[in-house]
This record gives structure tokens, sequence and C-alpha cells, in this order.
């Protein structure tokens, strides 16, 4: 109904079925090209071998407006119809001929005018691909915005609801929300819980089935398909619109941002471009950014994948199938609990994560008996200077192990006029490193221009800072590069190279080498 063949509506069309079963005999793909005047149907390698015909006789014409990608002969679910029939096709290789199609469209199509690429799942959301993979989860990655077709029947309303949950926990946007009117009123009470995701519900007059029951005709089809072309005529343009103001929120964010933003770790009169980030689905953003090799000018900016090779500063790393186990977890703690203060209190999700830590195979295994919550890196650092703070007062006899009351903590500080405060403490430390943006971790880092009087006025640092040797790869080999003082005793002793930096990690030859003449220590006390 979106894609009607000219002279009713001239746009450049695609419709794309990556996924077909009980094919031929069953194609959407064969009667969306039926209905549009008998334009080419396009079959992919493996559709066609579904079909029993050589690809050379099939209509493989990637400029053809229909095209099946991949089909299985039995009317069953993708995965079931693998595992009857074989012919598997991995996840990876349905994306990218997904990918393919719609960008070889995209260039075929006039830069200057609109068109339109429609993507038809097998089935809803929830429903499982050829591997298992759910639909909502196969296609996340193209982050396209999606027309979810509900159900105006009897029982409808909950079977819609939760495929447009499962499209939102994943992050995808659906921005039309189409009912094939069952008399029931599904479209209003469906509105009112879509309304805030920015989804539009329309309902449509439903396609009547024959008296004898079984499947509407094409004809019987291509005449609903006239009677209903206004109502598709104002989907068709409602979803324009949201595309366009979504491109142009995109496109102005630059400037917003710039005006507004204060960016950490960033010198913002030298700063450069801004990265305007649509998504991240596993390891790859969706950037708005020009083609690559493409000159400014030479192309309109498009959403174009990148490769998150920093994993945002270290913080990423769960992949594409672990982004959405994590999204369910967040999603059912934030049902189930929302926030609850930690502090005397306890709760399912603190004492199983506690026992993954501390427990066989944990990182705490043999060694640690009890967790202590943190929210950041920054300020886990400055638990970990209190809490070695305190052994090592306790253990020096300073303090007592539980003092019975606050009282004499206060007063053991020196707060109280205790003629004997503590001693203050430093922390042997590397120079060159970082361990957060509190004030106690910043102390803790060596004297540079990330700690200096513009960045942190109150920075005093309080360590005994290590400057370490360091193994880096000059001229095709590893080699140990020692600071300036040690160099300097080593009288000229370079030291072992190594091909391979396996061979530089392994400790148990390297205890057989002989040292450097001298290994003083290369302490430097902050001032």
């Amino acid at each position: 109904a979106l894609s009607p063949p000219p002279p009713r509506r001239e746009l450049p069309t695609l419709y794309l079925k990556p996924v077909q079963t009980g094919f031929p005999r069953d194609s959407d793909g064969a009667l969306v090209a039926a209905l549009g005047g008998g334009v080419a149907h396009a079959l992919g390698a493996h559709a066609a071998s579904a079909a029993s015909l050589p690809l050379a006789l099939a209509d493989s014409d990637a400029r053809a407006p229909c095209r099946t990608l991949f089909a299985w002969r039995d009317a069953v679910g993708p995965h079931l119809a693998v595992e009857r029939e074989g012919r598997a096709v991995g996840d990876a290789e349905i994306l990218a001929s997904t990918r393919d199609a719609l960008v070889a469209f995209a260039r075929g199509a006039d830069a200057s005018a609109p068109a339109l690429a429609l993507v038809e799942t097998a089935g809803g959301p929830a429903s499982p691909g050829p591997s298992g993979t759910l639909q909502a989860d196969l296609l996340r990655p193209l982050r396209l915005p999606c027309v979810l077709v509900g159900d105006g029947g009897l029982g409808g309303i909950s079977a819609t609801l939760c495929a447009h949950d499962a499209l939102t926990m994943r992050g995808l946007d659906t921005p039309l929300l189409v009912l094939l009117d069952g008399g029931l009123g599904n479209e209003a009470a469906i509105a009112r819980h879509t309304r805030r995701a920015g989804t539009r519900v329309f309902a449509v007059p439903p396609l009547a089935k024959p008296a004898g029951g079984g499947e509407a005709s094409t004809s019987a089809v291509a005449e609903w398909l006239r009677l209903t072309a206004p109502h598709f005529d104002e989907l068709l343009a409602c979803l324009g619109h949201w595309q366009n103001e979504r491109l142009a929120a995109l496109a102005a964010a630059p400037a917003e941002a710039a005006s507004v933003y204060w960016w950490p770790f960033t010198q913002h009169a030298l700063a450069g471009p801004v990265t305007v980030i649509d998504s991240r689905c596993g390891d790859e953003f969706t950037l708005l950014a020009r083609p690559e090799g493409a000159a400014e000018g030479d192309a309109d900016e498009a959403l174009t994948p990148a490769f998150d090779a920093c994993a945002s500063w270290w913080t990423q790393g769960v992949g594409a199938r672990g982004q959405a186990d994590l999204t369910r977890a967040a999603a059912y703690a934030a049902g189930r609990w929302g926030h609850v203060m930690f502090p005397e209190n306890t709760h399912d999700a603190a004492l199983g994560l506690c026992r993954r830590l501390l427990g066989d195979g944990g990182p705490g295994a043999r060694w640690a008996s009890r967790v202590f919550f943190s929210d950041d890196g920054s300020t886990a650092m400055e638990i970990a200077f209190k809490m070695a703070f305190r052994r090592f007062y306790v253990n020096k006899g300073l303090l007592p192990p539980s003092p019975p009351s606050p009282s004499p903590l206060a007063e053991s500080s020196g707060t109280a006029g205790d003629p004997s405060p503590l001693p203050q403490l430093l922390l042997v430390s590397l120079t060159n490193s970082y361990h957060g943006d509190t004030l106690g971790a910043m102390d803790a880092q060596s004297p540079s221009v990330f700690v200096g009087p513009l960045q942190s006025p109150w920075y005093t640092p309080r360590g005994l800072f290590l400057e370490p040797p360091s193994l880096a790869l000059r001229d095709g080999v590893w080699a140990v590069e020692l600071p300036a003082e040690l160099a300097r005793a080593a009288a000229g002793h370079n030291g072992q190279v190594w091909r391979e930096r396996a061979d530089a990690l392994d400790v148990s030859s390297r205890l057989g080498s002989p040292p450097p003449a001298a290994q003083p220590p290369s302490l430097r006390r902050g001032p």
C-alpha cells in the first residue's frame, strides 16, 4: 500500500524482503510486484535456489523495485525452515546483503529528490530469523525507522503494545503504527500508550475476506488498495515528515551542542568538528557523516557506520548480543526497583553480584571477603585510598580496629585539639598515570598539564611517583625503554629485544636474562 506504481505516486521505491518462507508459492515480493503493475521482482542467489531457478534465469537486477534475498520452501518460521531444509544463512550475511541492497538503491536514486525503501521482516519484532536471532535484533545495526502493523482485533492491544515495547527496548524508533480497523477502537487504546514514544497510530479499513474463507485474491487486494489510497497517502506524508525532521535535527546538532555543552577533557577553543552519533550497536556507531572518500560539498551527509576503536574510553565491549541482554537486565531492574538507597538495605541484585564477584571463578575468589559498591571509577579510587589509609593506621597502631563511637575518629584526626594528629600519607604512583577527576584521585597523579592550576587549583600532589620502564615497538622489534635516570645508571646497557610481544611478556624466560649493571629506584616526590 505504501509503494504503488505511477501515476498515482511519483516516488522511487524499493520493496525489500530479506527473508521469506513458503517460497515461491507464497512470495510477498511477487505480490507487491504484481500489484505494482508487474514491475520486476529480483531474487538473490539463495531465494533463486529455493525457487529451483538458476540465478541466470532469475531477475537479479539490483535496480528492480522488488527484491527477495533469502528464501525457504516450507511455510514455517525461518528458524524451523532452516532446521528442516538446511541452507543456513548467518546473521552477518543477511545484514550485509540488506545493507548492500539499500545502499545500491540509494546510490541509484536522485539525491535531490525523495525516495522510499521498505524492508519487510519475516514476522513480528520477536519472531526468530533463520539463525534463531529475533528479527528486531537481526536488523538492529541498521536502526531503520519502523512501521509497525498492529492488530485491530480482539486481543490485539496486548500483542501490539508488546511488539512496540520490543522495538523501543532496542533503541528503534516507530513513527507509525498501522491497524486494520476491527471495529473495537483498538487504535485509541494503543495510542494512549505509544504517544510518549512519538508513535502515531492509524486505523485503515480492513480487507474483506472471501465468503468461503482463505486468502483474498490479487484483484480484491488491488481494489482495497484503490479504496484505501487516501489513508496511505497520509501515512506516507507523515513518514516523510518524520524523516525530514529527524535528519534536520541531526544536521543542527553540532551547532547546538557547541553552544550548550562544556565537554570534558576538551580545550574548547581548539575543538575540532563535532561528531553526531545517532546510535550505537555492539562495537559500531552510526554517525552523521559524508560517505567515505567524498569531498566536502560533493555529497550530502548520511548515516554511516563507524567502528568505536577506543571502546568509548574503554567502557564498552559487550557486543551487539550483549547490548540486548544488558538492555533487558537494566529494564528489569528499573521496573522492579527503580532507585533504592543502599546503606543497611539489601536486595537480590546486589547479593547476586556479590556471589559472582567473590565466588569461584570471580575476580575476588580466594582473597576478597566483601564488596564495596561505587558508581564510577574515580569514586572507586577514592574509596580504595580511604580503605588503604585506614588499614595502614590500624596496622601501625595509630587507630583502633573498630572505634566505639565517631568521637575518637574526630579526636584522632587532630580536629579536637589532639596534639598527635595522624601522619599524612603518600601514595606510590606511576608518572603520567590517570586515576580519575575527583580531588583525591587527582592528587595521586604526578604533576602535569592535566592537574595544573588552570585545571585544578586545589591540586596538591601526595605521592612518590615512579617512572617505570616501558615496552615499546621500535623498527619492528619490541624493546624495553628505560626512563632517563635508569638509562644513565645502566651505563649504555640496552637490554634484550624481541621479535614477538609474547616473547617479551614471557616472564619465565626473562627471569634468566642478565640484569643491567645497576637498577636504582627512579622515584620522584611531588613538590
